[in-house]
């Protein structure tokens, strides 16, 4: 008669390995460098990238037709990025970390990480709407990244259990 191990552990495939790592990577460096910007000297930030943004605008005032009036709504959402920096910080570390603990759900192979970390990347994008009352442009990266990373989780829900 064949002995059955009942203390066996289901492997974790590859590709959901290499997407854990990589959202621990981006994840927790999202949250660190966030923390840093919600604890640190915002009032400084602001001026820098004050003045930062009105010696570009005065580069584009000189320049004329349709490049300038894009070039002119990415200087409007630039500032309001700088006018919302805490609230935005804090909202990328909350989902940040809700990001993070679904990955590590999903590390040991656990469904309802993925619940978390689908939850975690939609209202990572969708709440700065709420906060700033528009959708930046510089909100498309994560939203692309967020997407992809989402659907090929979904690729590896098969291997996931609720535990």
């Amino acid at each position: 008669m064949e002995e059955i191990d009942f203390t066996e552990q289901a492997k974790r495939p590859t590709l959901l390995t290499i997407l854990c790592v990589l959202t621990f990577i981006s994840s927790g460096w999202t949250v660190a460098s966030n923390l840093s910007t919600y604890f640190g000297d915002t009032q400084q930030q602001q001026e820098i990238a004050e003045e930062v943004l009105d010696g570009a605008r005065e580069d584009i005032e000189e320049q004329e037709g349709p490049a300038a009036s894009i070039m002119e709504g990415y200087f409007n959402q630039a500032e309001k990025l700088i006018a919302y920096q805490k609230p935005l910080a804090l909202n990328n570390i909350i989902f940040g970390a809700i990001i993070l603990f679904g990955a590590a759900y999903m590390w040991r192979l656990n469904r309802r990480g993925f619940l978390l970390y689908a939850f975690g990347c939609t209202l990572q994008v969708v709440v700065p709407i709420f906060i700033a009352g528009m959708v930046p442009i510089l909100f498309w990266p994560t939203l692309i990244i967020n997407a992809i990373f989402v659907g090929l989780y979904a690729t590896q829900k098969k291997y996931l259990v609720y535990q």
